[in-house]
């Protein structure tokens, strides 16, 4: 099949002309593709210029050895069976660490006032639950511990 012979003045009207719009998002495109990436945006049709060709990814392999430090060097870290944090055993010391030893828990706001204070049986909102420590009576559940000693290991 021939194709028809279109006079210059035709072939102008047949060309498509893009919108300012559209032309900013072909180059953007262009470059998102020269760049690798393409979130987002609709592919174009081609590209406008030839691609480089990229290198093919190699493999790096980082060497290192597994061997022994020396121990003067090394720090071993303890975890503590109280308060469950991570210490140096050389930095020990007898109030290094603190702790509470019971439970955070909760009792009615009575009992609590009977058996810390002394209360009476007509405390005000005597129902209202209290949540304290059972050891020491604090009603912070963040408080850092009623009992100092030095940490102790699981491996102790």
């Amino acid at each position: 099949m021939k194709c028809p012979v279109l006079p210059p003045d035709r072939f102008l009207t047949i060309l498509k002309v893009e919108t300012p719009a559209s032309f900013v998002l072909r180059v953007v495109s262009f470059v998102m593709a020269l760049l690798g990436l393409g979130y987002g945006f609709p592919q174009s049709p081609g590209p406008l210029l030839p691609l480089h060709r990229k290198p093919k990814p190699t493999l790096k392999f980082a060497a290192f050895r597994c061997s022994a430090a020396e121990p003067s060097n090394q720090i071993t870290f303890r975890t503590c069976k109280n308060c469950k944090t991570q210490f140096d055993p050389s930095l020990n010391n007898p109030r290094a660490c603190r702790f509470h030893t019971a439970h955070f828990g909760g009792e009615t706001k009575r009992k609590f006032e009977s058996v810390h204070t002394g209360g009476t049986m007509n405390t005000p909102d005597s129902g209202k639950v209290v949540q304290y420590w059972h050891c020491c009576g604090s009603e912070d559940p963040f408080d850092p511990g009623c009992t100092a000693a030095p940490h102790s290991s699981y491996d102790d």
